[in-house]
């Protein structure tokens, strides 16, 4: 049986979306159709797909998000502190039953709904934008976790920015917790190291030289720390990377 969380007595959907299903499914078949023309699209076109794909992951996550926000508001509003518990349940046996139907853990529904909440849901939401700028939800956890999340998510937006795949939800935390700390988010930002940021497939302890995986950021931060270019290397599978080291060594 499905969890119960509706609030309303009214039966009809007046939110205009009754089809939001048959939606989903022409999306799927949608999507089965670009992965299918794949192998016959030109380099370019594999490009701006894969870009397009991830911003479609984002939206994924910012979907979910916000129903469990409205699932967790009409839980609590039907079974939660000073309201009748027609259903013969509390709270959290109504989460667990919808986290069972859903597939998440009560928790990871809490989650999310914190995240529409601190993000979305207020006065002044973030603008939807941002979603495309920082598409991993576990960057905005961090900013959530974070004593000013407002704050912490436009310094990870940065760092995406700069960077790309490259800033970590690791850089996130470490960037995070110096913006707590009380450092300046303009010095933080303006204190990236393009080489511990990489995701180098090689590094020379000895000699300090690194590949690094280019980026129009990753090039343009590498120089501004004074790193010298001196080699272009090409690998397996298209990849293409730059070999740096300090200004004026050899």
């Amino acid at each position: 049986m499905s969890a119960e969380i509706v609030v309303s007595d009214a039966a009809e959907d007046r939110s205009g979306m009754g089809n939001v299903v048959d939606g989903f499914r022409v999306v799927s078949q949608f999507v089965e159709t670009i992965v299918a023309a794949i192998p016959m699209m030109e380099d370019g076109t594999i490009i701006g797909t894969w870009q397009q794909a991830r911003g479609m992951g984002a939206f994924s996550w910012y979907v979910e998000a916000a129903c469990a926000h409205q699932a967790t508001r009409r839980v609590h509003a039907r079974t939660g502190r000073g309201h009748k518990d027609l259903a013969g349940e509390g709270v959290e046996a109504t989460l667990v039953s919808l986290a069972t139907e859903v597939g998440r853990s009560p928790e990871r529904i809490r989650r999310l709904a914190r995240v529409y909440e601190e993000f979305f849901a207020g006065e002044t939401p973030v603008d939807v934008d941002t979603i495309l700028a920082v598409p991993s939800v576990s960057h905005w956890e961090v900013a959530l976790d974070a004593k000013d999340s407002r704050a912490a998510i436009d310094l990870i937006a940065s760092g995406k920015d700069d960077a790309g795949g490259l800033y970590s939800v690791a850089n996130a935390r470490a960037e995070t917790r110096r913006l707590d700390a009380g450092e300046d988010a303009d010095a933080i930002a303006q204190s990236r190291d393009p080489i511990q940021q990489s995701a180098m497939p090689r590094y020379d302890e000895t000699s300090g030289d690194a590949e690094i995986v280019l980026t129009r950021e990753v090039l343009h931060h590498a120089r501004l720390a004074g790193l010298v270019e001196f080699e272009v290397v090409s690998r397996p599978g298209s990849i293409t990377l730059r070999r740096f080291r300090k200004g004026g060594r050899r």
